[in-house]
Formats: structure tokens, sequence, C-alpha cells
């Protein structure tokens, strides 16, 4: 947080292989600051692979300042506090990043930020600075509109050309009025639709078509084909539907090796998640009252430790002992149980177990790991499927741990892979639904597998 706004201020380096990254500062308001992080993560790494295609001497980096609600956004005393405060971040870097312009600041912003870090671009002229970038932005754009129709149509001219720009601000709006008064018919969409006539103020002439584009697509089966613009409402069987956002999730998307990596990680701890609760369960169970009130008290007290408080914590150990970026950090909650939760489960089970059984089988002799095997654990089937149920859904679906700990391309597993989908077009939003549909898919059959033991049998020990 930053010492004089109080708010959080971020910058991410995603990579300096090819120099300094550059990334402008995005100001922006969240629904939550790891909303924020997601993006500034996400915009770093895009910012390395366009100064990788485009030939730079520069890394990927991005900036966000966490703002507040957007009716304070022009309260220049907090305004200013905010950029003073993302210089420090930025300074504090030491020259890995170097910042600039983006959403919601503009080359005002960055002579606020300058006197706090020199590691800064996109200044002011009288400064000495190249100003503000988004015209010539918009200029670029607006050329590569020209040079498809050339390519597609053979001539480069917008005259009677329809075309679709999702977002008005400082080059999006540039970019509308310059083909509007080319002769395009503009298809447009912004956060406010009001402001839509403002900024492009040929479309009253022109004409505005269609409706204002939210740029979400709400194709929920992942059947609506690629190309086409998002459905005005909920979808869930397209009028032609087919299978092209699956295979260009195929193509844009190393699957094999999402699904290896997702795979081999529930293979490993969904049965160690079983094994490890049923035992500690078991092992509660067994406990003198006392003692068994302490722990029982104990583990429910760990289901209130928020997760991000291990994040750190778990990063240093197993950078530690150097198997970041593995797979192992991925399985390694499974060693505890993955979830005090599924300990409290197993425990709940053997407790419902008459205890006559238990004094029983150490008459005869039996071990403890003997009488959890023979006796007690075909008494709680419904309770251990549960169990691995749950340790399934949660693996399966971890994104964080792999957010975090799976750093190389070849650790990364499916969620993280689709997650990565978010950053596509509107009209490319039917790949990340298909993505969506192969990663709860897995999840929703391994449910209804187990719902026959889970609520056709019960545990048998429930019965006395």
């Amino acid at each position: 947080r930053g010492r004089r706004s109080g708010l959080f201020t971020m910058a991410a380096v995603h990579s300096t292989a090819r120099g300094p990254a550059l990334g402008g500062c995005r100001m922006w308001t969240y629904e939550d600051s790891r909303a924020a992080v997601r993006d500034v993560l996400r915009l770093s790494r895009a910012m390395t692979f366009k100064a990788a295609v485009a030939g730079l001497p520069l890394g990927g980096g991005k900036g966000v300042i966490m703002a507040r609600d957007p009716a304070a956004a022009g309260d220049r005393d907090w305004r200013t506090d905010a950029l003073r405060d993302f210089g420090d971040t930025v300074e504090s870097l030491g020259g890995s990043y170097v910042t600039a312009e983006d959403v919601g600041t503009s080359s005002r912003d960055m002579e606020t930020i300058s006197l706090s870090t020199r590691h800064v671009t996109g200044l002011s002229r009288r400064l000495g600075g190249s100003g503000d970038p988004s015209p010539w932005t918009a200029l670029g754009v607006q050329a590569g509109i020209e040079v498809c129709c050339e390519r597609v149509f053979g001539t480069p001219s917008l005259e009677g050309r329809t075309i679709a720009i999702s977002g008005l601000g400082n080059v999006g709006g540039r970019v509308a009025s310059a083909c509007a008064e080319a002769g395009a018919t503009l298809a447009t969409g912004h956060i406010s639709p009001a402001e839509i006539m403002q900024v492009v103020p040929e479309a009253r002439r022109r004409g505005v078509a269609g409706v204002v584009i939210d740029g979400f697509c709400r194709d929920v089966s992942g059947l609506r084909r690629v190309g086409l613009p998002p459905p005005a409402g909920l979808e869930l069987l397209p009028a032609s539907p087919g299978l092209t956002a699956y295979e260009r999730l195929g193509e844009i998307t190393p699957l094999a090796r999402l699904l290896r990596n997702s795979l081999v990680v529930v293979l490993v701890a969904v049965p160690l998640t079983t094994v490890i609760a049923s035992w500690a369960g078991f092992a509660l169970a067994q406990l003198a009252p006392r003692s068994r009130r302490w722990l029982v008290g104990i583990t429910t007290a760990l289901l209130l430790v928020p997760l991000p408080m291990l994040w750190i914590p778990r990063f240093v150990l197993y950078l530690e002992i150097g198997v970041l970026d593995t797979l192992v950090p991925l399985i390694a909650p499974a060693l505890a149980a993955t979830t005090p939760f599924t300990v409290l489960l197993a425990y709940r089970a053997f407790r419902r177990v008459p205890p006559e059984l238990w004094e029983a089988a150490r008459l005869e002799g039996a071990s403890a790991l003997t009488t959890w095997w023979r006796v007690g654990l075909p008494l709680v089937t419904a309770t251990t499927t549960a169990i691995a149920a749950v340790a399934f859904v949660f693996h399966w679906g971890n994104y964080l741990d792999a957010l975090l700990y799976a750093q190389s391309e070849d650790t990364r597993t499916l969620p993280l892979g689709i997650g990565e989908l978010a950053t596509l077009d509107a009209a490319d939003q039917s790949v990340l639904f298909a993505g969506a549909v192969v990663l709860a898919l897995p999840a929703v059959l391994a449910l209804l597998a187990v719902q026959r033991p889970l609520l056709g049998l019960g545990d048998r020990g429930a019965v006395r």
C-alpha cells in the first residue's frame, strides 16, 4: 500500500531477457486486490510478447494503481498521492521496469510519477518527452484496418464498410472518429453507452449500427463458431453449432501438456489426500475425550486461516528445497489432507462407528493400521468417497497454486492455461467457453460417478 494514498500500487515484471521491462501504468477500479494482481500479471506477460514481436530491446512489464470509486478519480490531491506512491514502487525495482501511460493515466500523470522515479517515459513534450502516444497508436490501428481492407477487398477505402470497435477510450475514440470520417458505419461499445455520441462526433451523421457490444460472449456451451459477434443474451445452444472453438482451443494452447500435468496432479494428490485424511480422522476418533476435543478444536480453527497467509511461507519453502516450478508444490497440500475439512469429515465418520468394534479388534490383537484397514475403512465408504471427490475438485481446479508456483510452460496446468484465454477478443470468447467446458467436464463426471455411494449407500457405521 502506498504511504500517501493508502492504495495498492503494483508493478509486475514478466521478463527482462531482452532489456528492461516496459509497460504502461493502468489506473482502474477492481472488485478486490486479487483481480488487480491477475490483471497486472496478464498484461505484463502480453507486453513481453509485444516487445519481442516488434524486435525491441525491451522486456514486458505493467503497472496498476487500484483506484477508489470512479467518482473520486478527479480529486487531484488523491490522484497525486496515488501517482507518487506508484512512482515509489517503480523506483524500488531499480530500473528493471519503466512505466508509461495506459488506461486511466496521461502524460501529465507521468510528470507526477517522475517526481518519485526517473524510470518513466511518455512525458509531455515541454519536458522533452514524446507526449500522449494515443494519437499515434490510433493512427497505427487505422492503418492496419486499411491494409486488411486492401488485402481482402482490393482497396484500402473504408467507405461503406462496417467496423466494430470495442472501447472508446483515448485510442478507440480516435479510431472510431477517423473511421466514421472515412465513411465507415460503426458498431461501437463502451462502458458508458451515453459517451458513444460524445466520443464519436461523426456517429450522429453516419448512424451507429447495432447495439452496444459489451465484450462478453454468453455462449456457455463453446459451440458458437469462432469469429461470430457475441450473442445478445444467454445462449445455451447456438443456431448453427460447431466445434471450431474446440479446434481453435487445441491450436492456441498446449492442451495435451496442460491435461497431462493436471492429470498427474490429481492422480497423485487425490489418493494421498484420501489416505491421510482417513488416517488423521481415525486417529482422532481413538483418542481420549479430553485430547480429542482439543485437537478437533484446533483442526476446526485451521479452517479459519486465510489462504493468502500461506502463500509466502510455502513459496520460500519450495524455493529452499528446490521444488519450485515443478508439480510438487501442486501436490504438496495433499500431504496435509488438502484441507482440514477432509480430516473433520473422516473424524465424524469414524466417531459414528460403534466403539465396541474398536474394542473387539484390540482384544483380537489387531494393530492400529489393521483396525483402520479391516474394520474402520469398510464402514465409512461413503465418507471416503466424499473426501476423494472434494480432493479431486480442489486439485483439478487449483488455479492459484499453479499461478504462484508453476513458472514455466512445462509445469502449467489446465486451469492456468484456460485462465489465459480471458484476454481473447469478444468474437473469440467461444474459445474461452470451450476451455471452460473442458475444465469443468471431468469434475462434473467425477461427481456423477460418486453419486451412488454418496446418496445410496451411506456409511454403514452410522447404524448401531
